[in-house]
């Protein structure tokens, strides 16, 4: 299942209704390829934040979905960032995945 990142809680919650066996979150910002600049460089919510505020449900629910963030990091730094994040806030949540273009 996977979703645009914007209510992460509620939309996470209803995404564990389906029981699925992953959860993938697009951090990138912005709305289509035809927006404003304006819009595609400021909406959004960072994967940092979205990492944080999900993982917390997860640990809240005690789910052991596996989540795919996507979109939003910079560059290796994001990422080991996000990892190192993933793995402080403790939980049954084990398994997390980063996805970054190159």
């Amino acid at each position: 299942m996977k979703f645009a990142a914007g209510h992460v809680e509620e939309d996470l919650e209803f995404a564990l209704l389906a029981d699925p066996d992953f959860v993938t979150i697009d951090c990138r910002g912005g709305a289509t390829g035809s927006s404003l600049k304006f819009l595609k460089d400021n909406v959004g919510v960072p994967p940092l934040f979205v990492i944080k505020r999900a993982r917390d449900l997860l640990n809240r629910m005690n789910s052991r979905v596996t989540l795919c963030i996507t979109g939003g990091f910079r560059d290796s730094a994001d990422i080991a960032k996000a990892i190192a994040l993933w793995r402080r806030c403790r939980g049954p949540c084990d398994r997390f995945t980063c996805l970054h273009r190159v």
